[in-house]
């Protein structure tokens, strides 16, 4: 059962007529912001170009945001509230197999990469920046969202089912960044050869990573 998660998440506040602009222009504004700053990072990013893929005038963008580094930290917290909320919303916390647990995330988040693939771009170029806005809002993001989920998700597990002599810290890092791994090999498969993403064929060779991880790590199950 999906567990209600009272997230600590506020989208910094904007110039009332950009909240009530018609949804279709706030959503091509959005996107075309989401676009370049994904492509070309914070310094590189002209609003310019984000304008003219958005069809406002420079005016315009201004008057909504104030300024650039006003936007990119808008969109920080816009994905970063849609991405969580949509996780917490299909997770099932109460699971304390942690590979039962964690095939159920990584599908969710396999998932959510298939039907927002431009917020997991703009993420991956969010840990990649090195400007100081870009990394000064990942280190917040990390100690108030990234930090609070990973909490929440090792809260009740059950550490038993590992088999005796494992480090248990340095096992579970070990398929966290295996499958963190995975997931940017997915991406950029997809970003080269400019397909559209293959969710099951992902999914069927995560599931196969997750029984091998499984195999080497628990006990043997008894019969």
């Amino acid at each position: 059962m999906t567990k209600t998660v009272n997230l600590r998440i506020l989208v910094m506040p904007v110039n009332r007529s950009f909240e009530n602009l018609d949804p279709q222009k706030k959503k091509r504004i959005i996107n075309a912001a989401l676009e370049e700053f994904s492509n070309k990072g914070y310094t590189q990013t002209a609003t310019d170009v984000i304008v003219a893929k958005a069809e406002i005038s420079k005016g315009a963008l201004f008057h909504y945001f104030g300024s650039k580094r006003r936007l990119f930290i808008y969109l920080c917290d816009y994905v970063f509230k849609l991405t969580t909320e949509a996780f917490y919303e299909k997770m099932d916390m109460e699971i304390t197999d942690f590979f039962a647990k964690y095939r159920l995330a990584l599908n969710v988040k396999l998932q959510m990469m298939y039907e927002h693939p431009a917020m997991f771009e703009f993420l991956e170029m969010l840990v990649l920046d090195s400007s100081e806005v870009a990394v000064s809002y990942y280190k917040k993001a990390q100690w108030e969202t990234v930090a609070d989920a990973r909490a929440r998700f090792f809260n009740n597990l059950d550490m038993a089912k590992f088999k005796a002599g494992l480090d248990l810290n340095k096992t579970i890092n070990t398929v966290i960044w295996a499958f963190d791994g995975f997931s940017n090999e997915w991406i950029e498969k997809i970003k080269v050869n400019q397909e559209p993403m293959d969710y099951q064929k992902i999914v069927a060779e995560a599931e196969e990573y997750l029984d091998f991880f499984k195999e080497l790590f628990y006990k043997d199950e008894e019969p």
